[in-house]
């Protein structure tokens, strides 16, 4: 028998896997999103809760990067009026059994509840479907209970590739490079860039699931993240779909 489990086939499968191991009494790591839909996350959710002596990890690797605990301590930062998330790619004809959201802007929405501790109250989308049946570019524009408006582009049709993360404060703006490893803080024409370490994130994903297994700790991203971060995918969708704007809370 064995105790624990990586979940990381294609996202369709995630619901019944995960179901079947956790039921099964095996901690798991599931791969994001933990599931396709936002009834499965929830019925996940649930059953994990009811096994609370079993580790169960969402994979949202993006959280590994080495400059998130200097932004988090920033609370200008963390508060500042505007943030805007880019995560920009060419098309690889990968990934086209899913739309941009669960394939890249899925890092982004996690990443947006994780730095800022809320969870948006609604948000208004557009897509483009171009390349496949999905969509393949979408823009959300989120607004927060603090009163932080959040916008998230991500697209897999590109002519680049851009990584990033821009905090625009009351007296700083900070943009954090996630494919160079680079942090630059602008405070009106002094400009100071300060690299940062190079990490192994599935790594220490993994070896952090092994260690909350290893000590019956909590694990980094819970099934409740993970959730969240599907029903907020789902509520983008739904507006990128229907052109209309969506509550979420």
């Amino acid at each position: 028998k064995f105790h624990a489990a990586l979940v990381v086939t294609p996202t369709a499968y995630h619901f019944d896997l995960c179901s079947e191991l956790i039921s099964e009494g095996v901690h798991v790591f599931c791969e994001k999103p933990i599931t396709q839909t936002e009834e499965e996350a929830m019925k996940l959710f649930t059953l994990v809760k009811s096994r609370p002596k079993q580790v169960f990890q969402s994979g949202h690797s993006e959280r590994m990067h080495a400059i998130w605990p200097h932004i988090i301590h920033d609370l200008e930062l963390i508060t500042a009026p505007l943030l805007h998330f880019k995560r920009v790619s060419p098309f690889k004809n990968r990934a086209t059994d899913v739309d941009v959201i669960s394939d890249l802007m899925i890092h982004d929405i996690d990443l947006l509840t994780y730095l800022t501790r809320e969870i948006p109250l609604e948000v208004s989308a557009v897509g483009i479907r171009q390349q496949t049946n999905h969509f393949d570019y979408v823009r959300a524009n989120f607004k927060l209970l603090s009163g932080q408006e959040v916008m998230i582009e991500s697209s897999r049709i590109s002519s680049k590739v851009e990584r990033s993360v821009e905090f625009l404060g009351k007296n700083k703006t900070a943009f954090v490079d996630l494919a160079a490893l680079e942090y630059i803080e602008t405070r009106g024409e002094e400009v100071k860039r300060t690299p940062y370490e190079k990490r192994d994130h599935l790594y220490l994903e993994q070896k952090a699931f092994f260690h909350s297994i290893q000590n019956e700790l909590k694990p980094i991203v819970n099934a409740e993240e993970g959730y969240l971060a599907v029903k907020v995918a789902h509520a983008v969708r739904k507006s990128a779909l229907y052109q209309m704007r969506v509550f979420i809370q």
